[in-house]
């Protein structure tokens, strides 16, 4: 006896209630997570990925406000359970902090007992403010020193 094959009509409408799952959820209407499971990641990998994060957020000028949106956050539980997201306090302050010793050390590497030119320029900021960056050149390769703010007496 020959079998029959169902048949699939050509287009399949979707319900509502699938259509749904594929939906970001309302930010005013996130569930609160459950609490996150015990840590799976060493404090190694937490600080590395607290790095990371700052940069990632640096890169695509993206404000630290953001690490403390609860879609963000939501994203963050759901997708890697057990690790501790640095909330914006902790990116603008000890984060940022270590990340700038890390990156101050590596100028004063690429540049210790080399010969340099020193370069600076100045421009003025949205409020009128006279900015001035310092910079050096060692090497071909430029790094920048300090970017101070001018008083308006000077």
């Amino acid at each position: 006896p020959p079998t029959s094959i169902p048949t699939v009509p050509l287009h399949r409408h979707t319900s509502a209630p699938e259509l749904h799952r594929f939906a970001a959820p309302h930010p005013l209407r996130l569930e609160t997570p459950a609490p996150p499971p015990p840590p799976v990641y060493s404090p190694e990998a937490q600080e590395e990925f607290a790095s990371d994060f700052l940069r990632l957020l640096i890169s695509g000028n993206v404000s630290f406000n953001a690490a403390n949106l609860p879609y963000w956050r939501h994203f963050w539980n759901k997708w890697l359970p057990g690790l501790h997201v640095p909330e914006r306090k902790q990116l603008s302050g000890r984060v940022l902090d270590k990340e700038a010793d890390t990156v101050i050390d590596g100028i004063r590497a690429r540049t210790k007992d080399r010969y340099g030119t020193g370069q600076s320029d100045g421009w003025k900021d949205i409020a009128k403010h006279s900015i001035v960056g310092c910079m050096v050149n060692v090497e071909s390769q430029v790094s920048s020193l300090c970017i101070v703010t001018l008083s308006d007496g000077i």
